[in-house]
């Protein structure tokens, strides 16, 4: 099959999962949301880091939740390492790029 064809289906699955999905299920990030945690993180670790600024219980539950891996000069959002095992979120548009180079891998090493 196509590659933009697999990556069309995909994006409509992705896209009807979102549509249907509460109001309060985050676990799909647009590129603004995944910015804007981003930024949430930097304020609220420099708010924690930084003696006299206010701190709030959202600031202390973004770092706990969120931690920020910087490779080739960009920031990126991961979870918190632990046993030296990174675990990245990702923008629902990088999604298919992720999951269908590992496929198109095996697919190659099997022909």
């Amino acid at each position: 099959m196509d590659e933009n064809v697999m990556k069309k289906k995909f994006d409509d699955f992705i896209s009807s999962i979102i549509t249907q999905k509460r109001d309060d299920n985050k676990a799909f990030l647009s590129s603004s949301e995944y910015d804007c945690r981003l930024e949430q993180l930097k304020s609220s670790k420099l708010a924690l880091n930084t003696i006299g600024m206010k701190k709030t219980i959202k600031d202390y539950r973004m770092v706990r939740k969120f931690d920020i891996l910087t490779a080739n000069g960009k920031d990126k959002l991961i979870k918190p390492v632990i046993n030296d095992t990174v675990l990245y979120y990702v923008t629902n548009d990088e999604l298919f790029d992720i999951l269908d180079i590992p496929q198109l891998a095996m697919v190659e090493e099997i022909e």
